[in-house]
């Protein structure tokens, strides 16, 4: 066993969003296949009790799943790195997103489509999903502030729609949510779904040259915000410009090297019968631009480099 684990969790196939670009091609009639706690607590228990394991809960939503407290509260227990992803909309209750917070000792990770609710809920397939959203991030950041543990970590995704909407909602994320823990910026992962949108798929140069406007943005608008703060782990390193270099610190906290990744869904639930890092990377290639093959930093890359097996 690695001395470095990272295992990532679909507890559950249900949603509540219908979203054109799911990477796991799920939707609101997806079956209800999930993983009972029993068994990933088993899945779990074979790896080290502290931050040598990082564990990610994904879906579907795993906010429908009834046993996800239990899932959180186990994990907090054995000090694991832990990562919530999720549409935030359940998050939209108070007192939902209490238990939440109590329960996590780690991160909560909410995506964003959107700066107004016509556009977010366009992507979502779900009115009123911008609303719900936003209450939910609102309900975290609040309660992140007198929880030491618990931090909140905001998502742009870089679809082709999207290139220009995310200038706007990168400005309302810092206008709205300054003391955010992290922004990531996201490239898009092309699922069986998504091949059937080929628009959604923006070409090297869009991708390009509309995550450097969004880092240009970050750094006029806060001028003194921490590279660490701003993770571009999900991206190809070759489409950051010289000017904003200086958000790369956080290269030394992708697992490149120190990590090994564990995929898990309601269909494997075996360490044999997981997806890892080999099979993984295979995957990706059908997201890589040609020109990658020949270039110097793609053993540093998560689409090519063969050392990189987390994102």
């Amino acid at each position: 066993m690695l001395a470095k684990s990272h295992l990532y969790f679909n507890i559950t196939y249900r949603c509540d969003s219908a979203c054109l670009f799911c990477a796991a091609d799920l939707g609101p009639n997806t079956t209800a296949r999930q993983i009972t706690f029993k068994e990933f607590a088993s899945l779990v228990k074979k790896f080290p009790r502290d931050s040598r394991t990082r564990v990610t809960i994904n879906g579907g939503e795993p906010a429908l799943h009834h046993e996800l407290v239990k899932f959180l509260r186990f994990l907090k227990r054995r000090h694991n790195q832990t990562d919530l992803f999720t549409n935030g909309r359940k998050l939209s209750s108070p007192s939902f997103a209490k238990l939440i917070g109590d329960s996590l000792g780690g991160t909560i990770l909410i995506p964003l489509y959107g700066s107004r609710p016509e556009i977010h809920d366009a992507f979502t397939g779900v009115k009123g999903s911008w609303a719900q959203t936003v209450r939910g991030i609102r309900n975290i950041y609040g309660l992140k502030t007198h929880r030491r543990q618990l931090r909140l970590h905001l998502k742009l995704l870089f679809i082709r729609p999207l290139l220009k909407e995310n200038l706007e909602i990168i400005k309302y994320i810092l206008r709205t949510f300054p003391k955010v823990d992290i922004i990531s910026l996201h490239s898009l992962i092309v699922s069986e779904k998504v091949k059937h949108y080929p628009g959604l798929i923006p070409s090297r140069g869009e991708l390009a040259r509309s995550v450097n406007k969004v880092l240009a943005v970050i750094s006029r608008h806060t001028p003194q915000i921490e590279a660490r703060r701003i993770d571009l782990s999900d991206l190809p390193p070759c489409v950051i410009n010289r000017q904003n270099r200086p958000f790369l610190i956080r290269a030394g906290d992708r697992p490149a090297d120190n990590w090994f990744a564990y995929y898990f869904d309601p269909g494997h639930l075996t360490l044999s019968g997981a997806q890892g890092e080999e099979e993984l990377l295979s995957s990706q290639e059908n997201n890589c631009w040609c020109v990658c093959q020949n270039c110097r930093q793609k053993n540093r890359c998560r689409y090519l480099g063969k050392g990189q097996s987390a994102g």
